[in-house]
């Protein structure tokens, strides 16, 4: 979808009425008719109602003009000096910068902010680096800003990259609004689209369990799982390049604009192959554990912050084997081995503990617990897809927090 299409919708919502908008707009009424009627083509609904008392916005209108404001408030956000804010016009009407800025323009911004340089960035969008160049310069004679250091003029200003970000949040808000008034309500003229940030704790099960429930229930669709850290999956989802993070909460690092609904509890566990002879005791303390083997996450994640710190309170010697990894999947082969250790979140481990392939040490509460959840950006509009994997994903959470709540003897293995 176009801004200059989008700025339409708006200006016909907010005054209510083609030739206000056209006004407004400075096009002519014919040429705002045809805009809308072109878009509600497109899209595959009805935008407005339109009657001689003036022009009413459908419920499918209120969301593209939600999502609009949003988009021309982040790219209002890019453009800081704030003068000439029009506070009684609708957002894409606020400034001479939401008025006047282009899709190619946003296009080069965003492509700058991820490539770091023209030509790269020319390479991603497709098109020529005098292209790329000509809309940055366009854009920065709009801001009055150079995009680059000035004493690096290749390098990319902190400022540049903060506006290219703004940018990609604004292009996600109106995407994920098209996505629902285009393929929502049973139309379902193409895959249903589902991007989905996995944080540790949920890639081993919540997360594909959850997925697997979610595409039985369409004919086609497409669903991305999306692993990488916290702030990398932090800045996708304000991009608006994933739809939702599911995973660890981390209260104190949670930015204003993300919504968070808790899922379930988690805690740590010791876990080993069933034949490691620490099996065989009743009950392991951690001077049980002075001579393990371990596999790790790494010492950036919370979970290896944490057992550095239980290993430090129990006052046993620092592990003398340590292998640090990744991915559970790596952790898990050397856990099969038989003679090396791990800790870990109870959910992570259900599949392999129902599979009899590993299992937890009989250990007391390592003490240490944290809420597991979804992450989506707030005060936005949910497409049916993400309604529905929630939905999904909160069945399967339901099952994780009984199964890992059973209470059990030590060595008995959980069914």
């Amino acid at each position: 979808m176009k801004l200059r299409q989008l700025r339409t919708v708006m200006a016909v919502a907010h005054y209510g009425s083609m030739s206000a908008a056209a006004q407004a707009s400075s096009l002519s009424q014919p040429a705002v008719t045809r805009v809308i009627t072109l878009l509600e083509k497109e899209l595959g609904t009805r935008l407005f109602q339109r009657a001689h008392t003036g022009t009413k916005t459908t419920v499918e209108g209120a969301i593209l003009v939600r999502a609009g404001t949003a988009a021309f408030r982040q790219l209002c956000e890019i453009d800081n000096r704030g003068a000439d804010q029009d506070a009684d016009a609708p957002a894409c009407f606020a400034s001479a910068f939401a008025r006047q800025v282009s899709d190619h323009e946003i296009a080069a911004l965003i492509g700058i902010g991820l490539a770091g340089s023209p030509r790269r960035a020319a390479e991603m969008l497709g098109v020529t680096q005098t292209a790329v160049a000509r809309s940055l310069a366009t854009l920065a004679a709009r801001l009055g800003r150079s995009f680059f250091e000035d004493d690096q003029p290749k390098k990319l200003s902190a400022w540049a990259a903060d506006a290219a970000m703004k940018a990609r949040r604004a292009r996600g808000e109106i995407a994920a609004a098209e996505e629902f008034l285009r393929y929502g309500n049973g139309r379902r003229q193409e895959p249903v689209r589902l991007r989905i940030g996995a944080l540790p704790a949920s890639r081993v099960h919540l997360v594909p369990e959850a997925a697997r429930l979610f595409a039985l229930g369409y004919a086609t669709c497409e669903v991305s799982i999306v692993d990488a850290s916290y702030e990398a999956l932090l800045s996708k989802l304000y991009a608006g390049e994933i739809d939702l993070i599911v995973g660890s909460i981390r209260p104190n690092n949670m930015p204003p604009w993300v919504d968070v609904e808790t899922l379930f509890e988690d805690y740590l566990v010791v876990v080993g192959h069933p034949e490691h002879p620490l099996q065989d005791l009743p009950e392991v303390d951690w001077w049980d554990l002075r001579s393990a083997r371990w596999v790790l996450p790494g010492k950036s994640t919370p979970i290896r912050t944490e057992f550095d710190r239980l290993v430090t309170a129990s006052a046993i010697p620092a592990p003398a084997q340590i292998v640090e990894v990744d991915s559970f999947i790596a952790a898990r082969s050397f856990l099969l081995a038989g003679d090396w250790l791990g800790i870990f979140s109870a959910s992570q481990i259900i599949p392999e503990e129902r599979a009899r392939l590993l299992r937890r040490l009989p250990m007391s509460d390592l003490g240490y617990a944290r809420e597991v959840g979804a992450m989506t950006r707030r005060d936005e509009v949910a497409s049916p897809g993400l309604v529905s994997f929630l939905h999904k994903l909160r069945g399967v959470a339901l099952e994780v927090s009984s199964a890992i709540s059973l209470p059990r003897c030590p060595n008995e293995p959980r069914p």
